[in-house]
């Protein structure tokens, strides 16, 4: 009766120990012990994360994660994704984390836990050069505006009752406001900056700016279990920031320090 009785309370106990998550292995753990941290990114996105002459993918974001995994000993492995399908992929399981130009919005924070934020951004409001109409984010109400599905700059032209016209890149939606089939489109400056460096003969202007500055952070499940693994990729920004990559990652890409 003794041996049933210490059977009976060990079972209890290894299910009570299950049941309580003790035992299971962390994000971090997991990642160490397969080697490989999966990251999410569009790939279409300059300076962000694109793709160079030879078909590499490169970007501030591909650079600050593989930096990110070298110090956390593993290798990186990017999923290039539609920037819809990240934040559920994410919540899925399919992906680790993403490096994409994440900006930390609260709505976003009850789903996710975010990084320290490692890159600062300005919102920017576009149209053609020869649009007279649109002067202000106010002026969007009832004009078409091309941005991503679920992006920051979607939930903007939403707040400011646009038309909204649904793209997949930022080359799409330069290209529909430079041909007039989009009145208006919103991104960053740094993204428009890029844009017109290597589309100098664009038709395409800022009319108005966000003042308020927006953070950039890497976005992982809320989670529990994944603590320890975005406390590790905050160690790991924070240690690129005092050694100077950081900044010299955001000069490589930006052509200055967004970093602070």
């Amino acid at each position: 009766m003794k041996k049933i009785a210490l059977f009976i309370f060990a079972a209890f106990s290894l299910l009570f120990v299950s049941c309580n998550g003790v035992g299971r292995k962390n994000l971090l753990d997991k990642i160490k012990e397969k080697g490989e941290l999966v990251i999410a990114t569009e790939g279409i996105w300059p300076p962000f994360s694109f793709h160079n002459d030879k078909g590499e993918l490169i970007g501030f974001d591909v650079e600050v994660a593989k930096n990110v995994c070298r110090r956390l000993g593993v290798a990186p492995r990017f999923v290039e994704v539609e920037w819809e399908r990240i934040l559920p992929g994410i919540e899925s399981g399919i992906y680790d984390i993403a490096f994409n130009g994440v900006n930390i919005i609260e709505e976003r924070k009850e789903k996710f836990y975010f990084t320290k934020p490692y890159a600062i951004e300005h919102t920017v409001l576009i149209t053609h050069k020869d649009n007279y109409e649109i002067k202000s984010f106010a002026d969007l109400k009832g004009k078409s505006c091309a941005n991503a599905s679920n992006s920051w700059y979607n939930f903007l032209a939403e707040q400011y009752e646009s038309y909204l016209i649904i793209i997949d890149s930022l080359e799409e939606e330069m290209d529909l406001v430079s041909q007039g089939r989009a009145e208006a489109t919103i991104n960053a400056d740094v993204s428009f900056y890029d844009y017109l460096a290597s589309h100098p003969a664009a038709p395409l202007k800022i009319v108005d700016m966000i003042d308020e500055a927006h953070f950039i952070g890497a976005p992982c499940l809320k989670d529990p279990k994944n603590l320890t693994f975005i406390q590790a990729v905050d160690e790991a920004l924070d240690d690129m920031r005092q050694s100077g990559m950081l900044t010299a990652i955001s000069n490589k890409y930006f052509g200055k320090d967004l970093t602070e």
